[in-house]
């Protein structure tokens, strides 16, 4: 069976598998099924849909998928938005926190 086919076939968007073979071929590797499966493991760990995986692998250039992946992604977005190394785990509640002040609430 082709890539495109075993995607296909798991509900992949023929246009999104086209592209994630392309991104598969432009860096001269084989699409198999033993590949696709760490990718639907790591997807299951994420929570993520297996499109939106796939879909994401292509547009990134990503041949492959790991969930951790998103976690550091979020961490280095909230770093990048101010968020103290130290209190990354806490980063949205430390965002809040931080721009309540500048919320005048009583009316």
């Amino acid at each position: 069976m082709d890539g495109l086919a075993l995607l296909t076939d798991k509900g992949i968007d023929e246009q999104v598998a086209k592209d994630f073979i392309a991104v598969w071929k432009s860096q001269k590797a084989p699409l198999t099924m033993t590949a696709l499966g760490r990718i639907e493991r790591e997807t299951n760990k994420a929570g993520w849909t297996f499109e939106d995986v796939i879909r994401l692998c292509a547009e990134k250039g990503w041949r492959g998928f790991e969930a951790k992946w998103l976690q550091e992604d979020r961490n280095q977005s909230l770093r990048a938005a101010g968020v103290p190394a130290g209190l990354v785990g806490y980063g949205v509640i430390y965002l809040i926190a931080k721009n309540a002040r500048k919320i005048n609430l009583s009316h």
